[in-house]
């Protein structure tokens, strides 16, 4: 015989439990007042049970819990020297996913860019840089950034839908996010070391690219 219920009233009609309506719910006996409730109870607690077992799909490696945002670590890899034209660019490829983006269909579609729109692609003859493609979860970036005198770190930006090689130009008021900025800082320290002492190396600060890895 089932024990008594641990409530007093049905949590659907709110009338007093039947003793011909009870079931068990988290090793505890729970009543209902008529047959009908507690198979409606059951059917829900069977959908919410079967949703949450369900595989989930792969989430954004930025998490969010408590409001807060938590950084994960994506894929970097480099690519070599990338040579648009007269300008040469260290190539990095980033990826949010555990599948790695292919360096060649990258650098076609980058090439693609900068012929389909030269009024976005206004990089000096002779520039030295870097270009990230990233893989994020919900767009595929495009960033050219080149050195001009002063120091000075000039850029663009261009986006994709994912899934997609179709490059347009980005909002202009976009700098980067938390992971390709790895890469500028990478970069800047790379600037100072081989081209702002008494020799300038162009050599040496091409050759000076942040090792592939997860960062």
């Amino acid at each position: 015989m089932m024990p008594s219920a641990i409530n007093a009233s049905c949590p659907w009609s709110g009338d007093p439990v039947s003793p011909d309506s009870l079931t068990r719910y988290r090793g505890q006996t729970v009543g209902f007042c008529n047959p009908g409730c507690r198979d409606k109870f059951a059917r829900a607690v069977e959908v919410f049970d079967e949703a949450i077992e369900a595989p989930r799909p792969a989430r954004d490696p930025l998490a969010f819990r408590d409001g807060r945002e938590f950084y994960a670590p994506r894929s970097y890899r480099d690519y070599g020297i990338l040579e648009i034209g007269t300008s040469r660019f260290k190539f990095y490829l980033v990826d949010a996913s555990d599948d790695l983006l292919d360096g060649a269909e990258a650098e076609s579609a980058v090439r693609g860019f900068a012929r389909a729109c030269p009024h976005v692609w206004t990089i000096d003859d002779s520039a030295y840089g870097h270009i990230i493609v990233h893989r994020g979860t919900e767009g595929l970036w495009l960033l050219a950034q080149w050195w001009t005198g002063g120091g000075i770190l000039r850029g663009l930006m261009a986006r994709s839908p994912v899934g997609e090689w179709n490059f347009e130009p980005a909002d202009t008021s976009l700098v980067g996010c938390v992971w390709e900025l790895k890469i500028v800082e990478h970069e800047r320290a790379a600037w100072i070391r081989h081209m702002m002492g008494e020799q300038p190396d162009i050599d040496a600060f091409l050759a000076d690219r942040l090792p592939s890895g997860r960062y």
